[in-house]
C-alpha cells in the first residue's frame, strides 16, 4: 500500500483554474504552490466575472481577443516567474500565437 500512495502521489496532475476574481488577485502565490503542474485561464468564466467592471483589468476587453487582456498577462507573469505552465481555450492560429509570445503557455484548441 505505502508503495501504491507514493506512486500514485507520483502519477497526480494538479491544476488550478484561474476563472474568479480572487484567483486573479492570489494568482503569484498560486502559481508558486510546490506541486503545482499547470494553471488553466478561463477566459469566458473570467470575463464574465469582470464584466461588471467593463472587461478583465482596468477596463480590457473580457473575452479573449488578442487586444492582451491584462488578466491573461498577469497569469503569464506569475507563471514565468515561478516556473509554471498555463494554459486556456483558443479557436484561432492567431489566438495559439498570442498565448505562446507569453511564455509557458499550452493553449488547447477548442
Amino acid at each position: 500500500m505505502e508503495s501504491w500512495i507514493k506512486d500514485a502521489n507520483n502519477e497526480t496532475f494538479l491544476c488550478v483554474q484561474i476563472e474568479t476574481r480572487e484567483a486573479l488577485a492570489n494568482v503569484e502565490s498560486m502559481a508558486a504552490v510546490p506541486g503545482l503542474d499547470v494553471m488553466f485561464f478561463g477566459p469566458g468564466d473570467m470575463g464574465w466575472r469582470l464584466s461588471d467592471a467593463g472587461g478583465n483589468v482596468a477596463g480590457a476587453d473580457h473575452f479573449f481577443d488578442g487586444k492582451n487582456p491584462e488578466a491573461i498577462d498577469k497569469v503569464a507573469a506569475a507563471g514565468k516567474a515561478a516556473g509554471t505552465a498555463w494554459g486556456m481555450p483558443v479557436g484561432t492560429k492567431e489566438q495559439v500565437s498570442c498565448c505562446f509570445w507569453r511564455c509557458w503557455c499550452c493553449p488547447c484548441m477548442c
